[in-house]
């Protein structure tokens, strides 16, 4: 008795047999994303790693340092990483949703820190930032008056920045601009 096998439930017979193994190897890397597209003549698989990045995070976490991350992953992730807040940590001056990028520092400020923004001290969290006047956005070294009035039209137009890079959507800050504002938001 033979058994002849079409080309349709050769190609079922392969995903199936696919499905297993990237369903073995799914359990080891199970932040991937796994994409098979079945045409007529051939089955493509692609398996999206995720992208990782590096990030320091400092100030009122238990664990501070310099932590690698998934490209999606938020601030409370981090901070989840670095083994939490500390009781000192005056977590209404951080959005704990914020996405995180690469090479960013996070700074948590503490409970005694002045309220009042000390942007001399280099502490300048983005949720600070977004409550800026334009006073104080024009003591930022790379931020003069017009920038400062566009940052705050920006703001009162689209709401808050979100990350740092959002920065980049203000009339006249460029990469080069942004990379001077970058060094004090954490």
């Amino acid at each position: 008795m033979k058994i002849k096998i079409k080309s349709k439930d050769t190609v079922i017979l392969l995903v199936l047999v696919i499905l297993v193994i990237l369903t073995k190897i799914g359990i080891v890397y199970k932040q991937n994303n796994m994409n098979i597209n079945i045409s007529k003549k051939e089955v493509v698989m692609q398996i999206d790693t995720p992208i990782i990045y590096k990030v320091h995070i400092d100030g009122e976490v238990n664990n501070p340092g310099v932590y690698d991350v998934n490209s999606d992953d938020r601030l409370d992730n981090l901070i989840e990483i670095a083994g939490g807040l500390t009781e000192n940590a005056d977590s209404t001056r951080i959005n704990l949703a914020r996405l995180l990028e690469d090479g960013l520092k996070i700074y948590i400020p503490s409970k005694e820190e002045s309220i009042n923004i000390n942007i001399n001290n280099n502490k300048l969290t983005l949720t600070d930032f977004n409550q800026l006047t334009e006073d104080e956005l024009t003591k930022i070294d790379g931020i003069g008056e017009v920038i400062a009035l566009r940052i705050i039209d920006y703001r009162n137009e689209n709401g808050s920045f979100n990350k740092i890079t959002d920065l980049l959507n203000v009339n006249g800050i460029g990469e080069k601009k942004l990379s001077q504002i970058k060094n004090i938001i954490y």
